[in-house]
């Protein structure tokens, strides 16, 4: 039997709402359990309880352009929202994307429309590996309408997002 990664992504609730961020874990760890993610088919952990995370952040941050991240869709449209809020964390939030898919060699990654660019990203973050051997396989993209429904839900909940 093949054994999925899961895990709450703690680390990008803290660009919004640092106060509400272990409600926001306890309910992700609930929605992803519902979904069927049990301890007998995958492993659930939270993403800032494994410090490699943010290290591969730091080592992905080290060898990017900034002027990359800047010119993310996502970046720009968000930034256009909340002007008032434009931090690192929005800026570097697809290269913490990247290190949480790459940490663990994922063959497959799921995602939304919406996140493509950020994979696409995370391809051209892999060119490094010219310089390094090769370390993280290429994962392939699965277009998925649950992760737009989950990021949603977490809109309906959280507005200011």
């Amino acid at each position: 039997m093949t054994v999925s990664t899961a895990c709450g992504l703690s680390c990008h609730y803290i660009e919004y709402e640092v106060g509400s961020m272990q409600q926001r874990i306890i309910e992700t760890a609930t929605i992803l359990v519902a979904c069927g993610l049990t301890p007998e088919r995958c492993k659930l952990f939270v993403q800032s309880h494994v410090p490699e995370h943010t290290e591969l952040a730091w080592i992905f941050n080290s060898v990017k352009p900034v002027g990359e991240l800047e010119r993310m869709t996502q970046f720009k449209e968000k930034g256009k929202q909340h002007r008032h809020n434009i931090n690192v964390g929005l800026l570097d939030y697809p290269v913490l994307q990247a290190a949480d898919i790459l940490i663990y060699k994922a063959g497959y990654v799921p995602v939304g429309e919406d996140q493509i660019q950020h994979v696409e990203f995370q391809e051209r973050l892999l060119e490094i590996q010219c310089q390094i051997g090769e370390t993280f396989p290429e994962p392939k993209v699965l277009l998925s309408t649950a992760s737009a429904d989950l990021a949603r839900m977490e809109m309906q909940k959280c507005p200011s997002r």
